[in-house]
């Protein structure tokens, strides 16, 4: 990402569908559902811990902005199949940081929270201000309640991917 150049971002979206388990249709896959809300982050390798997306993911006195930044489970017909799970995520302000500000490119962390925290970074240009943050149960994941796998790397089908709508400057 740190080779997009400088440019006016519409929509930058990280979409995560799920594999159908096609040996498992109507037992497994019946029987265990998805996970309602999946938390896209950044891990910090150096301090060992997630950190939220820089400029996306707000925390406000009202709570995080889940509706806006996304998360949470949705189903789709595709290549095929009539129920599979979807998950996407808004990061158009992440990818416009790293396009005209160059902001770091980070590595990014999948996962099904359940009691778990992250530690908070306020957004541009109020940065300065960090703290850890419980993830609330109230958008969080129920205690082994579900499962999914996800396609992505060299799957041939079924791809995370990443669609930006940009302009040129």
């Amino acid at each position: 990402m740190q080779s997009i150049s400088n440019r006016i971002i519409h929509r930058a979206e990280f979409i995560a569908e799920q594999v159908p388990d096609d040996a498992n249709l109507v037992t497994t896959d019946v029987q265990m559902n998805p996970p309602r809300y999946l938390f896209l982050g950044i891990y910090d390798s150096v301090n060992r811990r997630k950190k939220n997306i820089p400029n996306d993911y707000v925390v406000s006195l009202s709570g995080p902005n889940v509706g806006e930044f996304g998360g949470y489970l949705t189903y789709k017909s595709m290549q095929g199949y009539d129920r599979v799970a979807a998950y996407n995520f808004n990061i158009s302000r992440y990818i416009q940081g790293v396009a005209s500000r160059r902001d770091t490119a980070f590595s990014m962390i999948l996962t099904a929270p359940v009691n778990d925290s992250m530690y908070y970074t306020s957004p541009y240009p109020n940065q300065t201000i960090q703290q850890e943050y419980y993830l609330s149960p109230t958008f969080s994941n129920e205690i082994s309640n579900g499962r999914v796998r996800l396609g992505g790397g060299t799957h041939s089908r079924f791809r995370m991917r990443l669609r930006i709508v940009y302009s040129k400057i």
